[in-house]
This record gives C-alpha cells, sequence and structure tokens, in this order.
C-alpha cells in the first residue's frame, strides 16, 4: 500500500475506528536465547513449543514450556535441525514441526522430543503447517508446493495447489475445509480437503502479498493480513472481500483467532493488534522491551495468548484479552462486561466480607467522572453503570474499592 493510500485510509477512517493504544496487556517472557523465532503453538495455557533459527548458523531450534513461559528448555533431537518455519499442535500434544529442505519432525509428548518423518517426499522448503485433526496435516512449501496426510503423517499425497509462488499460510478449520495463501495475492479455499480448489483473485488490493490468514472462530467471518500493513475482511467466508484500516506501514505477519469474538493480528516493529468483538472494534496495543518483528500469533486456549518474534522475543498476555475482563487481588475480584462497550457498563464482584464498595470510572488523565460509595454484604455482586453511556468515545478505567483492595479495569467506549 502505498504512503499517500495509507494517510488516505487514516483520515477517512480514524472517526469510525478510533483505535486507541493500551497500557502494555503483554509480559517479555524470558528466553536467554538470541533465536529468531517464526512459528509458535501450544495445546493447553502452560503447555507448548516455539521454533526457529540462529541468525548466525541458519541452523533449527525447538524450545519448549511446560510452566507457562517461565522456563524454556530446549527439545531432544539426535539429528541436525534445518532453518525451521512452522510448527503445529494438535490438543492432545501430537505436532509437527517442519523447514527448509524438505525436513518435517512429528512429536507426540508435547515438543519434548521429536523424531524425524518422510523426509524424502519433498526438497521443497517447508513454510507452513495445518492440523485440523490428530491424524490429518496440511504442509506448504516455498514453491508452491501443498502436501497432506490423512494417516498421521505414514503417507503423505502431493494437492495442485494452482501456484508455484511462496505458500506463506495455511488455516484448516476441519479436515475438508481450509484456506491456502501465498506470494502474488494468491489466495485458494478447498471444502474437499484440497481436491479442487476456488481462487479468489483480488486486482482492487493492488499487488497484495498476504502472509496470515485466519476464520474468526467458528463464523464466517476471515481476515486476511499482509505486506505494508494491509488487511482484508470477508464476512461470507471468503466470497468478497474488503479492506479495513490497521495503524501500521509495516508488514503484518499473523492473524489468529481463539474464539468467534477474540483475535489478535501482530507484525513488524511490535505491532500489535486486537479485537475482541469479531472485529467491529480494534485496539492497539503497547509492547514491552525493545524493537522486533512479530511473527506469529500462538492462542493456547481463548483466554490465554502467546506472541513470538525475533530476538529470542516471546509475548504473553498478562491479562483476560477476551472482552470479559477479569481482575484479582488478594481475595478480591472484579469483572466489567462488555468491553468494548456502547451502553450501559456491568461490574460484578466477590465479596468474602460485609464491605464498603466504592465504584469510580476514570479518564486517561486520572480524573474521576463519576462514583458510588455502597454498603454490601458477603457474595456476589453486580452493579449496573447506566452513566457509562453517556461518555464519548475513549479510554477509560473502572476502579472497584472493597476495603483498601482497588482492581483497575481498563475498557473502550465506542
Amino acid at each position: 500500500m502505498t504512503l499517500m493510500k495509507k494517510l488516505f485510509a487514516l483520515l477517512s477512517l480514524a472517526i469510525a475506528l478510533s483505535p486507541f493504544t493500551l497500557k502494555a496487556q503483554w509480559d517479555t517472557l524470558i528466553t536467554n536465547t538470541t533465536t529468531n523465532f517464526t512459528s509458535g503453538a501450544f495445546y493447553s495455557a502452560d503447555s507448548g513449543v516455539v521454533v526457529g533459527y540462529d541468525a548466525t548458523t541458519n541452523t533449527g531450534k525447538i524450545f519448549y514450556t511446560i510452566d507457562g513461559g517461565t522456563t524454556w528448555p530446549a527439545a531432544a533431537a539426535n539429528f541436525s535441525l534445518p532453518r525451521l518455519n512452522a510448527v503445529c499442535f494438535f490438543a492432545n500434544a501430537t505436532g509437527l514441526a517442519a523447514g527448509d529442505s524438505g525436513k518435517v519432525f512429528m512429536s507426540i509428548n508435547g515438543g519434548l522430543t521429536w523424531i524425524m518423518i518422510t523426509p524424502k517426499f519433498t526438497s521443497e522448503d517447508i513454510t507452513s503447517i495445518s492440523m485440523p485433526t490428530n491424524s490429518s496435516f496440511f504442509l506448504g512449501g516455498k514453491d508452491g508446493g501443498l502436501y497432506n496426510t490423512l494417516d498421521g503423517g505414514l503417507t503423505w499425497d502431493t494437492l495442485n495447489s494452482g501456484t508455484t509462488l511462496p505458500i506463506t499460510d495455511l488455516d484448516f478449520i476441519y479436515a475438508n475445509t481450509g484456506w491456502v495463501i501465498g506470494d502474488g495475492g494468491y489466495m485458494g479455499i478447498t471444502a474437499d480437503g484440497g481436491q479442487t480448489w476456488n481462487y479468489f483473485p483480488q486486482p482492487y488490493f493492488g499487488f497484495f502479498m498476504p502472509r496470515g490468514i485466519a476464520y474468526a472462530g467458528t463464523t464466517n467471518n476471515a481476515y486476511c493480513v499482509g505486506e505494508s500493513g494491509l488487511a482484508i475482511y470477508s464476512a461470507d467466508a471468503g466470497l468478497t472481500w474488503n479492506e479495513f484500516y490497521t495503524p501500521s506501514v509495516g508488514n503484518l505477519n499473523s492473524v489468529k483467532f481463539g474464539s468467534d469474538n477474540s483475535g489478535i493480528i501482530c507484525g513488524d516493529d511490535n505491532f500489535i493488534y486486537r479485537t475482541n468483538n469479531g472485529g467491529a472494534w480494534w485496539l492497539q496495543d503497547s509492547v514491552p522491551g525493545a524493537n522486533c518483528d512479530l511473527n506469529k500469533v500462538c492462542w493456547a486456549d481463548p483466554s490465554t495468548c502467546y506472541i513470538v518474534g525475533t530476538n529470542g522475543r516471546i509475548l504473553k498476555n498478562n491479562t483476560d484479552i477476551t472482552g470479559i475482563k477479569t481482575v484479582q487481588q488478594e481475595n478480591f475480584s472484579a469483572s466489567v462486561y462488555p468491553n468494548p462497550f456502547d451502553g450501559a457498563l456491568h461490574v460484578n464482584y466477590q465479596l468474602d466480607k460485609n464491605s464498603t464498595v466504592q465504584i469510580a470510572v476514570i479518564d486517561e488523565l486520572g480524573r474521576i467522572l463519576f462514583s458510588e460509595t455502597t454498603e454490601q454484604v458477603s457474595g456476589e455482586q453486580h452493579y449496573e453503570l447506566n452513566d457509562a453511556a453517556q461518555l464519548a468515545p475513549g479510554l477509560y478505567f473502572v476502579n472497584v474499592t472493597a476495603d483498601n483492595k482497588t482492581v483497575s479495569i481498563p475498557v473502550l467506549k465506542k
């Protein structure tokens, strides 16, 4: 996208979409490595694998965690690893990792150890993986190759992708239904396991170089992101597409949804963009630490997300980013919904004893806009902030205080 086009998009859509940057919602995990991470996959909130390559030697690296990212041991393999470009896990801790020269590796114990499987079915660099079931895998390659197995990797078939350009991402939600995208604006969808494809050329987006695609949960909504900050959206499973605004002119590398409502886009220069209402509203997040390129969004479950990037960077969300946000301090917790909100805002909180409770709404400058103090009995409580409907669009904080314990929850007014 040209700079002029990006500026035009900013001016024409800023009022309608009004993205806001929130304080850091992400923690930088300590990996003690400078590996450039290309991909990651998690089969539980605490357990998963990240892969990449050493920039100096161009050799592959695999690290795993079973403690939520506190530690990252190197995985055991009795062979040298090529540069690794993709990894995918199914819920039962069966996973594939793949990389240059057609090398594919499998783990059946959550990534602790790996074996090489059928390394001779292709010598093409493998760029992407999708695993819709624990025995059905799809691989995309640098030369447009598309390969799948229906028996857990014992035998492989070569599918006709319809392109010889690099495939950049795959997203199969079922064994038969999925997307494949690649350089040159290539976009294809299949409903028969890759035997036949429908292609969707998008000439009105210019020379669109897509890098990531995803269905929004179980809906017909689909998102595709690519170079120069370009992002497109479909509400009819890809039959028609429209561009939507992102506040980035860098490459957007990945888009994934953890549920029908919660989705994240990541890209170069620490860029994170997220939605918790199915794409109707997006927020740009602040990212701590040195600048790097963020390469892959990795949902572990509907409320836990990791993002991997260059120079050893792994991020993990430090709050509930799904829209019904819960914050807990000692024995006091509170949640707000919906978030973002348009009308009234609802606050739920739990008291372990009779308490004096103050609920206040505060703007970004720290000014108390309105508050109320009441005496409440122990147990679960609900409060409806009807005055919140009168607030101007923007970022606010709902502070809930009980017996000198305060939780502060960021909310966004549409």
